[in-house]
């Protein structure tokens, strides 16, 4: 493996060791009060333009720093996670940290193992980055996807910044993929539905997010709308999309039926510019839960 693309492996397990580190001792380099949070994480999502379908899940571990009356440093806090996700052709399993030291700035880190069933046209192998792997190209190889195994990582900061009722948030993720048990010389990844070489590939995608809080309501009730954009591009591939429209996250109570955070989310628009769905209109949302297990100060 080249120097170029060790870097993001490299700096994936050093992100993710130093944030694991830091949730496990936050306790003791935090002075001001501090409550740990045992909850799990359950929702079901699906889209478009692909077509997909996928059940989330995570286990979480979350320690909060209280700083009553101060904005950037009330409810901060460090989590690690166990998370684990299937769709009808991939399961993936794996750990995360995540780091809020700031209100404004959160930091998250992911290492996941992606395991295939060989269906639905996902880790399909292409000739080359130049091939057209659209859902009629797909569907034209129907039975030539390869069930298999694979790595991705990722290092995900987030800039959010909330003024009265206006919500403004911006995500730089970077991922790095191991594709080596593929055919290759390129395949087709699900998360953004880009190529990625099998000798080792990455992707960066940037999500700004502008919306007007609707409802604040008690506890973590909301209701937000608003729009986004979002682009993602390939290193090695070279693949890359562009789309925008609009969002709408509805959180009508603190707790319903036990769970905390019932929550539904829409996204729609148009793909602005994409190989294969350029024009084409898209839909994604979902709906989930929070379970909490135990709390602790």
């Amino acid at each position: 493996m080249s120097a170029s693309r060790s870097a993001p492996l490299l700096s994936s397990l050093l992100l993710l060791s130093a944030l694991v580190s830091g949730a496990g001792t936050a306790q003791a380099a935090e002075p001001a009060p501090t409550f740990a949070r045992h909850f799990a994480t359950f929702d079901l999502r699906g889209r478009s333009q692909p077509t997909g379908l996928v059940a989330d899940s995570s286990l979480i571990l979350r320690q909060t720093h209280s700083a009553p009356g101060s904005l950037l440093l009330d409810q901060t806090y460090r989590e690690i996670g166990i998370d684990a996700s299937v769709s009808p052709a991939l399961a993936e399993a794996g750990l995360h940290a995540e780091w809020l030291p700031l209100r404004i700035l959160k930091l998250r880190a992911e290492a996941h193992a992606l395991s295939s069933f060989g269906l639905l046209g996902y880790t399909l192998s292409f000739p080359s980055p130049a091939s057209a792997f659209g859902d009629r190209e797909v569907e034209a190889r129907e039975g030539e996807e390869e069930a298999g195994l694979a790595l991705r990582l990722s290092l995900q900061p987030t800039l959010q910044v909330k003024v009265g009722r206006l919500v403004a948030r911006h995500t730089a993720a970077f991922y790095w993929h191991d594709f080596s048990g593929y055919r290759g010389p390129v395949v087709r990844e699900r998360l953004f539905d880009q190529l990625q070489a099998t000798d080792g590939d990455g992707m960066q995608a940037h999500t700004s997010l502008l919306a007007w809080e609707v409802r604040d309501g008690p506890g973590d009730a909301l209701a937000i709308v608003g729009g986004f954009h979002e682009w993602v591009e390939s290193f090695e591939a070279e693949t890359s999309r562009q789309r925008a429209g609009l969002v709408a996250v509805l959180i009508p109570a603190p707790e319903y039926a036990g769970f905390r955070r019932p929550r539904l989310y829409l996204q729609a628009g148009s793909n602005l510019s994409d190989r294969n769905r350029e024009g084409a209109v898209f839909v994604q949302g979902g709906l989930g839960v929070d379970l909490w297990l135990a709390e602790q100060p």
